[in-house]
């Protein structure tokens, strides 16, 4: 599992094996897009 964080703030989103989709963070309100295999080894995050 890893963890993944806001690159904006640096507030923990979410722990996963592999995601791919969006999420919005609780503290500074941006949508973050992540993608994430289980192969990789640190998930590609990217503010929308």
């Amino acid at each position: 599992m890893e963890k993944i964080k806001c690159p904006v703030c640096n507030n923990t989103l979410i722990f996963v094996d592999h995601i791919l989709g969006e999420i919005k963070c609780q503290r500074c309100k941006k949508i973050i897009r992540i993608d994430k295999e289980s192969s990789e080894e640190h998930a590609h995050t990217e503010v929308k």
